[in-house]
């Protein structure tokens, strides 16, 4: 591959725009082209809040993008505070952080999406989007093509991820919190989320409240009833969906896997390659990781750098912690959630900062530690030997 190859990019969704974002400031003398199949640019499933996990990283995440040249202002961020933590039985414990422990940021089309804001940068620089056109050549020797084109693509993903995302508006949710309700009999996927973000001088929090829901038909619950149980006055999270009123209702599904190794000229990045977790919210952040990784292959001029550079980014090792907690996510029960709420607030009391929490994470048993390694292990081994 020689490094002046024009680049084509196939997929428009956030891997697609931030690597088109990237290419368009560092190879504006080379010809880019963005293909996508669908007639607009941004999320699949319409415009919606996701997270970016920043707790636990050793510097801020829009710190680490910026010093690999994604330059984001800070309006497309929400920062989070306080997670709040809800349990079967009702159980309640906050983490509070000084620091943002997540920033919050819209995805689709809508004015103040991240997506926008990538897709308007790079067309200013020159990138040319080609909708309604799905890719056709064969991914040709004369080019250098980044696909991201989705989780559809990876067939031999070990999980599919369904769910529901109720998107609306309250004027009652807490500013910068999270909640997070754990309630197997709702959501095997283990958990309920609400996500919130404020637009700057708005008297409305946007709302988006996700629930996992591959086992819910089976238990005759239709996504109307899924709402009203949850906004019950004997919910546990009821208090937090007072005034929600949903404008939008989506299913969304995903497949979380790895890995699909580049091959010739073409790097598979975001989603197709396998970078999707939602387990712990590092899956915006891989998109930009894997981004990067590809920009910096083409920048040597070596395919193979690409997995050096995923390698450096510590992509893999978060993937294997996300499979292996939606490992135990999927076996636990309400029991199990319970008895692990319960236990935190007896030693900590209800509010705790994130750094007390983190340090109770560190305190596993010689066995909980052995179980750990060994299903790290046997991850490793059954999905990403090969990398």
């Amino acid at each position: 591959m020689k490094a002046n190859t024009a680049i084509e990019i196939v997929g428009a969704g956030t891997s697609g725009l931030a690597s088109a974002y990237l290419f368009s400031k560092t190879q504006s003398s080379r010809e880019i082209v963005v293909y996508e199949k669908a007639n607009s640019y941004g999320a699949r499933y319409g415009n919606s809040i996701q997270s970016l996990r920043n707790y636990e990283n050793s510097e801020d995440v829009l710190n680490y993008l910026e010093e690999r040249s994604f330059y984001l202002p800070d309006r497309l961020f929400y920062p989070i505070h306080k997670q709040i933590r809800i349990f079967p039985d009702g159980t309640k414990l906050e983490i509070s952080s000084s620091n943002p422990a997540f920033y919050n940021l819209l995805r689709g089309n809508s004015n103040n999406s991240l997506d926008s804001f990538l897709f308007n940068e790079s067309k200013s620089q020159g990138v040319i989007f080609k909708f309604n056109s799905p890719y056709k050549e064969k991914f040709p020797d004369s080019k250098f093509v980044v696909s991201s084109r989705g989780s559809s693509l990876v067939k031999s993903a070990p999980f599919k991820i369904k769910g529901i995302e109720y998107q609306g508006i309250s004027q009652n949710y807490p500013d910068n919190t999270i909640v997070i309700y754990f309630n197997q009999k709702l959501s095997p996927g283990g958990y309920i989320a609400i996500l919130p973000f404020r637009k700057k001088g708005s008297d409305y929090m946007n709302i988006t409240l996700a629930v996992g829901w591959d086992m819910l038909f089976k238990q005759s619950y239709s996504i109307d009833k899924i709402l009203l149980l949850l906004k019950e006055t004997d919910s546990p999270i009821s208090q937090y969906l007072r005034g929600f009123q949903v404008k939008k209702t989506v299913s969304v599904f995903a497949r979380a896997g790895f890995i699909k190794m580049p091959k010739k000229n073409t790097i598979y990045i975001g989603e197709e390659f396998g970078g999707l977790d939602s387990a712990l919210f590092y899956g915006n952040l891989n998109s930009f990781k894997s981004a990067y990784a590809a920009y910096r292959a083409y920048e040597t001029a070596r395919i193979g750098n690409y997995m050096k550079y995923i390698r450096a980014s510590s992509m893999i090792d978060d993937s294997l912690l996300g499979i292996a907690r939606r490992i135990r996510m999927r076996k636990m029960t309400n029991d199990d959630y319970n008895e692990r709420g319960n236990k935190l607030v007896n030693q900590f009391g209800d509010m705790i900062d994130y750094e007390t929490y983190l340090s109770s994470k560190t305190k596993l048993n010689l066995r909980g530690r052995l179980k750990r390694t060994f299903l790290k292990k046997y991850i490793y081994m059954r999905y990403l030997k090969k990398v």
